[in-house]
């Protein structure tokens, strides 16, 4: 009962704090939207930490959990050495090569990331796992949120299919709730974006620090997400400043990325960028797993990718099929799947008159590419159908996005006006 209370009242404040700081944006979300789409979000997050516990022992979200005590009780005892260990210096004289300092300094930055302010926190929630999800996703909610606003002042879409498609996905909301990487990552990346746009109308100090913050705080998470981020990134650049052709953007940066990528397995065979991919593919080999998709290993030369090609994009595209499901989380996977193929005949059928000019839009681009590129990272690397779908789950995100606002949703729901792309927010 009373973290039932304590889950309630942080739930309500949090509602409020919201609702305020929201109250003078026209297209703010108002204080029954924001109540469901926050509480949907809490509930998910409490019962994403309750099934790992039950059915997992726990896996990395109690574990970060159990990290934030362990951090709680360093701030008590010794806040110098809380505040202190963080020190980049020190850390970079564990190991003689610079490479793995890095690696394993970023490694230490994203446990902190959890676990320091939640020491803090935890003063307030008494430790307690499912009311520190209350604050989690009081954070996160935010990532739904610019994406949301990012998007409704773009098109001329019914708000309803976009605030249910942003925040009431039952699979994908469940993997941006839970104490993991992932929702954070969601509200960094809405960030950049929603800047990144202000940046190319109007440079301003602002933007381009909470741009710069955007970046170090994908860094830390997963940094291997910047690499897919920066070439849409430039291609939406060089439409705004050079006026390219949005496409035409997009194929030109995307190729010579291809080029650059698989060019460097010829002239560097065994340190070619390719290389990256195949470590990662070979880490993802030596772990354990009750569920393990069939995947060829990969080599440094384009061929390899090649072949790999149609196993990977049939893990994260298709799989699980209905009848591999085994437990609820893979059966939430089928789901998805079925989601994904549902929105997308609703789109070969029911699709806007202007839907060209809606998937030429940079920012529909950018979401297009960011999910084909992180979808493939994931099927060339992941054998394992838990481990893909979460990984996956920002780019499938922004897929479905995609897809919601190029359907004609007036024409379903007998309005008889069509979705638009507003010229002005190119």
């Amino acid at each position: 009962m009373m973290v039932l209370t304590g889950i309630l009242f942080y739930y309500l404040i949090a509602v409020f704090w919201i609702r305020r700081a929201t109250k003078n944006d026209p297209t703010a979300l108002s204080t029954l939207q924001i109540a469901l789409a926050l509480g949907f979000k809490i509930a998910l997050g409490c019962l994403y930490g309750y099934i790992f516990l039950i059915k997992y022992d726990g896996d990395d979200t109690w574990l970060l959990h159990q990290f934030s005590l362990e951090q709680h009780e360093l701030l008590r005892s010794d806040p110098l050495k809380f505040f202190s260990e963080m020190n980049p210096v020190a850390a970079f004289d564990r190991y003689d090569d610079l490479q793995t300092n890095i690696y394993y300094y970023l490694s230490d930055l994203e446990a902190w990331f959890f676990g320091k302010p939640f020491a803090f926190i935890n003063f307030l929630s008494g430790g307690n796992y499912y009311v520190n999800i209350v604050f989690f996703n009081a954070f996160v909610f935010w990532g739904h949120y610019w994406l949301y606003k990012l998007l409704i002042s773009r098109f001329s879409i019914p708000s309803l299919p976009l605030f249910v498609s942003i925040f009431f996905i039952p699979p994908v909301i469940f993997w941006l709730s839970g104490l993991r990487a992932e929702g954070p990552l969601l509200f960094f990346i809405s960030l950049l974006l929603y800047h990144y746009e202000r940046l190319l109308k109007k440079p301003g100090f602002s933007s381009v620090l909470l741009v710069l913050i955007s970046f170090a705080g994908i860094i830390i998470l997963r940094s291997s997400i910047l690499f897919i981020l920066i070439p849409a990134l430039l291609s939406w650049l060089l439409v705004v400043r050079k006026k390219t052709r949005p496409l035409l953007a997009f194929a030109a940066v995307y190729g010579f990325c291809g080029t650059v990528f698989f060019g460097s397995s010829i002239l560097f065979p065994e340190k070619g960028l390719t290389s990256l991919v195949v470590n990662r593919q070979k880490e993802f080999f030596e772990l354990e797993g009750n569920t393990r998709f069939h995947l060829d290993t990969l080599s440094g030369n384009g061929l390899s990718f090649a072949k790999v090609f149609p196993q990977a994009l049939n893990n994260v595209f298709l799989r699980p099929y209905p009848w591999e499901a085994k437990g609820a989380l893979q059966y939430g996977a089928v789901l998805e799947v079925m989601l994904f193929l549902v929105l997308l005949l609703m789109f070969v059928h029911k699709k806007i008159p202007g839907w060209k000019s809606i998937l030429n839009d940079p920012l529909i681009l950018l979401f297009l590419s960011f999910a084909f590129c992180l979808y493939m990272l994931t099927g060339y690397t992941v054998p394992f159908p838990g481990a893909i779908v979460r990984y996956k789950i920002t780019g499938e995100l922004f897929l479905l996005i995609s897809l919601v606002v190029c359907i004609d949703w007036n024409a379903l729901l007998k309005k008889g006006r069509t979705v638009t792309l507003n010229k002005n927010k190119i």
